[in-house]
């Protein structure tokens, strides 16, 4: 079975003439002929009705009718999709992602895309805030994602959302927790991280406006390490809300109310970003439910 049979077939059903078939497909009408009979004697089945120069469908061609339409539509479309990458290649762009690929929907986004018909190609990296500036600055990246109060001047940025961070101790501190100030929560240790991440500059915000400095003690730049000092006791940090309130509903570690902080997360890019990035941002947007920026 070839797709010129079924064209074949499609094109004497709706005009009902073979004739009239051979003559739109370009063909001789022994040609169609021969195209319908051949395709009946594979599918061991009669398509048409003849009676004399009239030909309508049989019962089994009305069933398999749209079928075989459906079959020549897909047909077309992978077709128009390959001269579409001819015409246009593939682009990839560099994606630097921070916290998880669920928090900055990179799922939702890169199905966009695909909905689109894009010819994007995006390949995701994952670091900290402070490495998405720089790759961006470098040429290493084309767009990303940044968290945190100190966003640099040298980007193009979009809020996306604001996220939500508390102060966690440890459960056994909560005699020292309840009813602290900032003062008497900046004097005790502190689990700190890397300087690029988000993490460090969402602490110093916290206390900038009380003049104050915390007391460092130890570093760490894995979320799940921080989370099992704290637990174990050995100093404060803070948390993405719904990972502080899990823990704490299971007495691993206790909240300081006063402690809560809104963080922007931005989609970023270097500045005057090219119609391929100024793509990426709109399937961005269009994730988080934001207008479409001018392109």
């Amino acid at each position: 079975m070839t797709l010129t049979q079924l064209r074949a077939f499609v094109t004497v059903a709706r005009l009902s003439n073979f004739t009239r078939a051979a003559d739109r497909l370009n063909l001789t009408q022994p040609a169609i002929s021969g195209q319908i009979r051949a395709l009946e004697e594979e599918l061991g089945v009669q398509l048409f009705l003849r009676d004399g120069k009239r030909v309508s469908l049989s019962e089994t061609g009305i069933v398999l009718l749209d079928k075989a339409e459906a079959v020549l539509a897909a047909a077309d479309n992978f077709l128009d999709a390959s001269h579409s990458l001819k015409a246009s290649p593939p682009q990839h762009l560099r994606l630097g992602i921070i916290i998880n690929a669920e928090i900055v929907r990179i799922g939702n986004i890169l199905r966009r895309l695909q909905e689109r018909g894009s010819n994007l190609r995006i390949d995701v990296q994952q670091g900290l805030s402070g490495w998405v500036t720089a790759s961006l600055r470098a040429g290493a990246l084309d767009a990303g994602f940044f968290l945190g109060p100190n966003l640099p001047t040298d980007v193009e940025a979009v809020e996306l959302t604001r996220l939500t961070y508390c102060v966690a101790a440890p459960a056994a501190w909560r005699d020292r927790v309840e009813g602290a100030d900032w003062q008497d929560m900046a004097r005790l240790p502190w689990i700190w991280t890397p300087e690029n991440g988000s993490y460090p500059h969402i602490v110093r915000d916290l206390f900038s406006a009380h003049r104050l400095t915390p007391t460092r003690i130890i570093e760490a730049d894995r979320e799940a390490t921080i989370v099992e000092l704290v637990a174990s006791g050995i100093g404060i940090c803070i948390l993405r809300e719904e990972i502080a309130t899990a823990i704490a509903r299971d007495e691993r570690v206790i909240l300081w109310e006063k402690g809560r902080r809104d963080v922007p997360l931005y989609f970023v890019t270097p500045p005057c970003p090219d119609s391929a990035v100024k793509e990426l941002r709109e399937a961005v947007l269009a994730a988080w439910a934001l207008p479409p920026q001018p392109r």
